[in-house]
């Protein structure tokens, strides 16, 4: 049986839902990164489906739509430059993407 996430973390966003990276994730990738964002959260990852489904006619899952909600929450200053999101997964269905959707209304 699963239990859910604690209450601090996301509950639709399976990327958010550990607490910190795991030990074989953070030493592939923690050497790289140059820098770090905080996810706003479920709420904001919606944001970023709607408007990857709006505008470009794609279904993302929470997760694949994190970089995109950054951009739109404006955590990341895009003013004046070429900026590449990166979209991912489709790891959703109909009835949670639907959910998604109302809450952002």
């Amino acid at each position: 049986k699963e239990s859910p996430p604690p209450s601090d973390r996301s509950v639709y966003c399976d990327a958010l839902m550990a607490g910190a990276p795991g030990d074989i994730t953070w030493s592939v990738n923690g050497p790289r990164l140059k820098g770090a964002l905080e996810s706003s959260g479920d709420a904001s990852a919606a944001n970023g489906m709607k408007v990857a489904f709006d505008h470009y006619r794609l279904v993302l899952e929470p997760s694949g739509a994190l970089g995109l909600a950054a951009v739109l929450d404006g955590q990341v200053d895009v003013t004046n430059k070429t900026v590449v999101v990166v979209g991912s997964g489709g790891n959703t269905d109909l009835e949670l993407f639907a959910k998604l959707m109302e809450m952002i209304e």
